[in-house]
């Protein structure tokens, strides 16, 4: 798309807004608070490490969080979450991740553990790929977890 006229054509074409992508991701200088709120929907964590100098977050921004299929993905699968790494609460999730530049690109269990981690951007299909990697990691992670819980004590 080189033009729009209109923001009707813009979501005819199944791009999205600046302001309608914002609206997918959290802002939160807490990741706890992250990490509830994906308990309570039962879901997994994306985050997105990114800096305001950096030319390809921007790019991601335009290409991969502009496009409405992507969107409707991490929306339906996972917690969206959005950091600048250098202001805030950043520098220390940037260290806990050991994220090396930017953007940062993670899928986080519900307890905050890394199950996929990219440094540097991705298309749209190599981010949904990760994302499914990521879907496909936590069940292998939870059904070791559910046997544990329903065979202890099967002799009693």
């Amino acid at each position: 798309m080189t033009a729009c006229s209109s923001k009707k054509e813009v979501a005819k074409k199944g791009i999205l807004t600046q302001d309608a992508q914002l609206k997918y991701f959290y802002r939160t200088d807490n990741l706890s608070n992250i990490l509830d709120k994906a308990v309570k929907e039962n879901k997994l964590v994306y985050v997105d490490i990114y800096a305001d100098w950096c030319l390809p977050c921007k790019v991601m921004n335009e290409s991969v969080y502009g496009d409405r299929e992507a969107m409707d993905y991490l929306n339906d699968n996972f917690i969206c979450y959005k950091l600048d790494g250098e202001k805030v609460n950043g520098p220390n999730l940037v260290a806990l991740w050991q994220i090396r530049n930017y953007p940062g690109l993670l899928f986080l269990n519900q307890r905050g553990g890394v199950l996929e981690k990219n440094l540097g951007s991705l298309t749209k299909a190599e981010l949904m790929a990760m994302g499914d990697r990521a879907l496909a990691t936590s069940l292998t992670q939870a059904v070791p977890e559910l046997l544990n819980d329903t065979c202890t004590d099967v002799g009693e």
